[in-house]
């Protein structure tokens, strides 16, 4: 294994020539093609880059809400299985804890995802939303 470049020094590189280069020398289905591996090469890049971080956070989020004492090495993808389990055993939609803590862990979950494949879509605030759907209505409110 090489210290650098990193892989994902490599792959935004590649990304970087693909689109400064390829893109604007091609025309038609090649400069689509190429922006698209450009894309990908980003998104690959991105995860390399924020990924395990990103699923330590959500293993530790889902845990706080389904986990148990042997949960400790389950994966985001179980946890979250469980998580889905549990809401349509016992329901979330009461307002309650629960529902808070979901949606604020799924909140985090959701913009790190999007910090990896569409950066800039991840800045959505869900707690405004959420405050927003929590608000009184009617001009009486």
């Amino acid at each position: 294994m090489q210290d650098l470049p990193t892989s994902a020094q490599l792959l935004a590189a590649i990304a970087r020539t693909l689109t400064t280069n390829v893109v604007p020398a091609s025309s038609g289905a090649v400069a689509h093609e190429a922006r698209v591996a450009a894309n990908l090469c980003a998104i690959l890049a991105r995860e390399a880059e924020l990924g395990a971080d990103f699923e330590t956070q959500a293993r530790s989020l889902l845990a706080d809400l389904v986990g148990g004492p042997d949960d400790s090495d389950a994966s985001p993808a179980v946890l979250n299985d469980r998580l889905y389990d549990t809401i349509m055993r016992e329901g979330d939609d009461d307002r309650s804890a629960l529902s808070t803590a979901t949606t604020d862990a799924l909140g985090t979950i959701v913009a790190n995802k999007l910090a990896v494949a569409k950066p800039g879509y991840d800045a959505y605030d869900f707690a405004a939303e959420r405050a927003l759907a929590d608000a009184p209505e009617g001009p009486d409110a």
